[in-house]
């Protein structure tokens, strides 16, 4: 038996509420979503799932980060941080990433992310989901290797070629 995770199958994007509940009930802890988007590498990865899949890797243009969209719209954005040292995302760059699904009558607001930042939220949570994540990352890179077979020297190449002109050092 586990943690339930729902996944929506029109933008692929993951609902953190129901996972962050569900993992406090079974685990009996008292991991609070706010608190990921508070953490300043959050922020960054968000900024940057946003570069690299909208902007296409280009450098940031104007208005990438927006110091004055007011934290209090966003309640999930540090507003406790020194301004020199926050990084506040513009509504482009957060919405890309972060849907927020206003609960009706009965119902409580839910969270729903980008897979990506469904990854790192499930490395936020605990040194075992951590694991799993990157263990399910690593299994995938094993079958992929498998399925190429006398190939892998091929596809090797062709990763490294293809890591190293987007960006890879």
């Amino acid at each position: 038996q586990g943690v339930e995770v729902l996944q929506r199958t029109s933008d692929g994007f993951f609902n953190l509420t129901e996972l962050t509940k569900a993992f406090n009930t079974y685990f009996g802890t008292n991991k609070r979503v706010d608190k990921f988007f508070d953490n300043q590498r959050t922020k960054d990865f968000i900024a940057e799932i946003y570069n690299q899949e909208v902007l296409g890797n280009e450098p940031p243009k104007e208005g990438y980060l927006n110091s004055s969209l007011e934290p209090s719209k966003e309640g999930y954005l540090n507003s406790s941080l020194e301004p020199s040292k926050e990084r506040v995302l513009n509504k482009d760059i957060l919405s890309y990433s972060v849907k927020l699904k206003r609960g009706g009558r009965g119902h409580s607001d839910s969270t729903w992310v980008h897979p990506m930042l469904f990854l790192k939220y499930m490395m936020f949570l605990s040194p075992s989901f951590e694991y799993r994540a990157l263990k399910m990352v690593q299994d995938n890179l094993i079958q992929l290797r498998n399925e190429t077979g006398d190939a892998r020297k091929t596809l090797a190449t062709a990763i490294t070629k293809w890591a190293y002109a987007n960006g890879a050092k």
